[in-house]
């Protein structure tokens, strides 16, 4: 149980990420 619960955690924490760097690129390309 404890494995796919941190699965669920990781798998957040990346989708998070990723959401800054999509959220960077288009300030960056409204910017520029």
């Amino acid at each position: 149980m404890t494995g796919i619960v941190s699965l669920v955690q990781a798998a957040g924490v990346v989708e998070r990420q990723m959401e800054t760097v999509a959220n960077n690129l288009a300030n960056v390309s409204t910017v520029g």
